[in-house]
């Protein structure tokens, strides 16, 4: 687990890079599209009950169905990189800053997950016109079978 000091300087160090750069390193480098790619069919063949529904409204995310995945369904990678780290593996049910998120459609099948991020993150589906439904600029990062698109709405003061 990770310490408040490590998680202090993880969020200093995150502070001087540009967000534009961080989601690339997050989502964008050969070995993280390898794992992201892996990963999703993995998820895809979950049951969308296995994981706790957001309480937020549906069209907050605009899907019909929205679950939190927790830390334990993450790849390392990622939870070590705060993603997937903000409580949910306790059952809480709403969508924080670094929220890994499960959209589903109206038969409970994987559309898209999502790095649920303030100022960057990231949605990974089979479909390459889904887009977050938060504003920002797009990077598409990866193509076929899954498709990565990257979203930043801002930079570092």
């Amino acid at each position: 687990m990770l310490t408040v000091a490590v998680v202090g300087i993880i969020a200093m160090i995150r502070s001087v890079v540009s967000y534009e750069g961080m989601a690339h390193r997050d989502f964008g480098t050969p070995a993280r599209i390898a794992t992201i790619v892996e990963w999703f069919g993995r998820i895809e063949k979950r049951p969308a009950t296995d994981f706790v529904a957001v309480t937020d409204e549906p069209e907050i995310f605009g899907f019909p169905e929205t679950r939190v995945l927790p830390a334990s369904a993450i790849p390392k990678e990622f939870v070590d990189g705060l993603w997937g780290t903000s409580g949910h593996s306790s059952g809480m049910a709403f969508a924080d800053w670094y929220s890994v998120l499960a959209h589903y459609d109206e038969q409970h099948q994987l559309r898209a997950i999502e790095f649920y991020g303030s100022r960057y993150g990231a949605i990974v589906s089979r479909d390459p016109v889904l887009r977050p439904k938060m504003g920002g600029e797009l990077h598409q990062l990866a193509g076929a079978p899954v498709f990565i698109t990257a979203r930043i709405t801002g930079e570092p003061d």
